[in-house]
């Protein structure tokens, strides 16, 4: 299930990065030499694109979830499980970027700092 979680979250950020990017000579990516582009927030919101909130999605928390998956997070609130479809379903649609909010308190083992339990 940890695969799965990740690669969903791999294909997230790469949705994201891709969408981010610019013809734009000065955003090559890979490029050693990157500075910050002295622009406004509007033109970075707008630079941006579309995009979509897959809110509630990994930020459930309760004692009365079943910790015995990370599936069991991810449906907690009524949201369906996301799939690759489902995200290249987005981009097709026109959204360019993609929100998603993880509540990591949810497995955060308690009393410690840092540490994230096994689910």
């Amino acid at each position: 299930m940890k695969k799965i979680l990740s690669a969903i979250l791999a294909l997230c950020m790469i949705v994201s990065i891709t969408a981010c990017s610019s013809e734009n000579e000065s955003s090559v990516k890979g490029s050693e030499n990157r500075v910050m582009r002295d622009i406004t927030t509007q033109e970075l919101i707008e630079d941006m694109g579309i995009g979509i909130n897959l809110g509630n999605t990994f930020e459930s928390c309760g004692n009365w979830i079943n910790k015995s998956s990370v599936t069991n997070y991810e449906t907690a609130w009524g949201s369906p499980v996301i799939t690759e479809q489902m995200i290249k379903g987005y981009k097709d649609c026109g959204f360019g970027v993609m929100r998603l909010p993880v509540a990591w308190t949810t497995v955060k083992a308690v009393g410690t700092a840092s540490s994230v339990t096994e689910v």
